[in-house]
């Protein structure tokens, strides 16, 4: 039930939501007080429907670009599940599922003309733009037995939602709210098809039923409260606090542990950050690097980034919203406990559906999964067990969860079936899926995988030998270095996959706009970044593998999401049968967390770089594989730079610089660098005096004595 209306909050979720608040939900679903309305999340496929009176058909949206189309045709459904995917070379849409989209929306739009009677009485229910196109669209759920998720259903409905209707603008291609009241009136008229049937009763038309839970243990639920109330209490907040300044709280005594020394401000920004991380842009935005700290102290700068980035935000925002994630668990556990669906006939067989189910699916993952996939399987085996109710019953629940609105904002309450859902969705998905095509696996460097990062799946042999390969590699690269050479070229000699040779077309390099700056406020600029590229790319004789593209961004990560989503059909952005991989390191994995919904519906595909395990690079080559690729630093290179340390520079710049003079005293030209003194010209000698002199040298030409005179001044200091 989220589809574009986005994600459906869980209630640790919301940062704005009270500890008040979390316990008068809990308590009033239990007591069936009636004050909040409860329906059922079902486990089907969601999309948005309604119907054009210009065409006289139903009308879908299943994402964001079908919005200003006013929507696709079942016709046109069909395509995009089969014809378009296979030209793609994408494995089209299982034909069961295709058929319960054809099946219900045909049924649909079969019943509606002869239910409503004549246009101003569907103009009235759907809408209709100057185009035509229809305006109003609801939120249902298309279930079939027949192409089920987890749950297995006793018939093929399409419900209706009560919650998540929409407004669709197609003329600006974006949703507006809808007044309730108006909604309130739609509902009333298209409830005329409600309770509607196929001739062969297969086939019903619903609409939500509100429902209750039953037999709640009220003793385990003030208990799993009770605990809520203690760890707010530690924090000193009370009821009326939220759950984001419970985190703020947490964060804060977090970097006071850590004994990192910031200031009130800066502190302030690291909170912001993390907390907008974790909660998502939905609810907070994250504040601005360059904004907040426009002239940075390089040290602490380089930690901010490092507590602020992505990947170790989340992780830290998770660790610290854990016991509160796992208590609400619990407290849902316990409602959901005694639950009996209300759109299952035989609530026991489902039961034992799942069961056979779960089982299969545990095994599956024992036996055939990656070491990655069974650490999830534990992770999320542990979460079930770790439940007040115990791992048995809760794998016995036949039930989504339940969906309810609170203070005009949309909430779920789900128990085993989030982990249940997540073991099944990986031996389906990630393992048996795999069998049906020739599978590209690497035998000595992990696996690539294509497709977002969140639901990767393998990528066919022989679409990757078709098109070769296209890499892109975001960074700042102020200055690039040896680390950087090294890593691209791994990318370009692609292992040995399958006993076959395999190519890779192109790197592009995104680089952004924003300088950089050494310890001692020294800039490093793009113009220099792209000398010193330019520099490197040609002594490796890499000028045919190798492309360097720059737009003014600062952040170069959102030029590789335009690439990837080639909004515009430009020829020089992703096209139809590429295969892309992302260059990406393990700590900066969080530079493409929003990928999914770039590359969703797209006509090529994408490697994410994590999964690849490239070669590792060392700046020591006698050192072990625990010193890997992040011994290089950019910050240590432009604060060697500043030093003038010959020596720490050398080892950051690539071999094929070092091995000629003349390369090498180009790059030292870029970089600014001074060399030995008896190799210096007499205005580079000046320079270097000055720098250590309130009274400045004047002349272009030196005084001997002068120059002797100050040297031992220099020295005597």
């Amino acid at each position: 039930m989220s589809g574009l209306t986005g994600h459906i909050d869980h209630l640790y979720e919301d940062p704005n939501l009270k500890l008040e608040d979390i316990v008068k939900i809990y308590r009033s679903i239990a007591e069936n007080r009636g004050n909040i309305k409860v329906y059922e999340k079902v486990d089907g496929y969601n999309v948005y429907l309604s119907y054009s009176i210009k065409d006289k058909k139903a009308k879908l949206i299943r994402n964001n670009s079908q919005i200003k189309s006013g929507g696709i045709t079942l016709a046109e459904l069909k395509e995009e599940f089969v014809s378009k995917r296979l030209q793609a070379n994408k494995k089209p849409v299982p034909a069961n599922v295709v058929k319960a989209y054809t099946d219900l929306i045909g049924f649909f739009e079969k019943i509606v003309p002869h239910v409503f009677n004549g246009e101003p009485a569907l103009r009235q229910i759907f809408g209709e733009d100057k185009s035509g196109n229809p305006q109003f669209f609801f939120n249902v759920e298309i279930i079939d037995p027949n192409a089920p998720n987890v749950i297995k259903y006793s018939r093929e409905m399409l419900i209706f939602h009560k919650l998540g209707n929409i407004k669709i603008n197609s003329e600006r291609g974006n949703i507006e709210a809808i007044d309730n009241d108006e909604i309130k009136l739609k509902f009333n008229e298209i409830s005329k098809i409600f309770g509607s049937s196929s001739d062969a009763s297969k086939i019903q038309i619903v609409d939500d039923k509100e429902t209750r839970v039953d037999q709640v243990n009220s003793e385990l639920l003030d208990r799993e409260l009770s605990s809520l109330r203690s760890e707010f209490k530690k924090f000193g907040l009370d009821m009326n606090d939220t759950l984001g300044k419970l985190l703020i709280k947490k964060i804060e005594k977090h970097l006071t542990e850590k004994k990192l020394n910031f200031d009130s401000f800066e502190t302030e920004f690291i909170v912001k950050s993390i907390l907008a991380v974790g909660f998502g842009s939905k609810h907070l935005k994250k504040p601005r690097l360059n904004e907040t700290f426009p002239r940075p102290d390089a040290p602490k700068l380089a930690k901010i980034k490092e507590l602020t980035n992505e990947e170790p935000a989340r992780e830290l925002f998770r660790t610290l919203r854990h016991p509160v994630e796992e208590v609400l668990f619990n407290c849902s556990s316990i409602l959901l406990d005694k639950y009996q669906s209300v759109y299952l006939s035989n609530n026991k067989q489902s039961e034992e559906d799942i069961i056979k189910l779960i089982n299969n699916a545990i095994e599956n993952i024992n036996t055939r999964g990656t070491t990655q996939q069974k650490n999830r399987l534990t992770k999320n085996i542990e979460k079930l067990k770790n439940s007040s109710i115990g791992f048995t019953s809760l794998i016995d629940n036949p039930v989504e969860g339940l969906v309810f609105s609170y203070n005009n904002h949309t909430y779920k309450i789900t128990s085993s079936f989030g982990p249940v859902n997540q073991i099944i969705h990986m031996s389906k998905f990630e393992l048996d899926s795999l069998n049906e095509s020739k599978l590209l696996e690497a035998e000595d460097n992990g696996v690539m995988y294509a497709g977002a990062f969140d639901n990767p799946r393998k990528v066919k042999v022989d679409h990757v030998e078709a098109n070769g390969i296209k890499v892109l590699f975001a960074g700042a690269f102020k200055p690039p270095h040896k680390g950087h050479l090294e890593v691209i070229k791994n990318f370009i000699k692609l292992p040995q996959i399958n006993n076959k040779n395999f190519t890779t077309e192109k790197v592009i390099i995104f680089m952004g706009n924003k300088p950089r700056y050494s310890k001692t406020n020294q800039e490093f600029s793009l113009e220099q970044s792209i000398k010193l590229f330019k520099l490197y790319i040609k002594s490796a004789n890499l000028q045919d593998k190798i492309e360097l593209r720059t737009t003014g961004r600062d952040n170069p990560v959102k030029d590789v999401y335009d690439y990837i989503a080639n909004s515009n059909n430009d020829p020089d952005k992703a096209q139809p049968g590429d295969v892309i991989l992302l260059g990406v390191s393990q700590k900066d994995k969080g530079y493409y967390s929003n990928l999914s919904k770039f590359v969703k519906d797209k006509p090529w595909q994408v490697i994410f770089g994590e999964d690849y395990e490239i070669p590792v690079v060392f700046k020591d080559k006698e050192k072990n594989e625990q010193d890997l690729l992040s011994e290089f630093s950019s910050t240590e290179f432009r604060d060697a730079i500043s030093d003038n340390n010959i020596q720490l520079i050398d080892s950051y710049l690539p071999e094929e610089i070092l091995s000629s003079e003349e390369l090498k005293s180009k790059a030292y030209k870029i970089l600014g660098i001074q060399k030995e003194l008896g190799e210096l010209k007499e205005s580079s000698i000046i320079q270097l005096i000055n720098k250590q002199l309130q009274t400045p040298v004047k002349s272009n030409k030196l005084n001997l004595g002068d120059l002797i005179s100050r040297v031992n001044s220099i020295y005597n200091k």
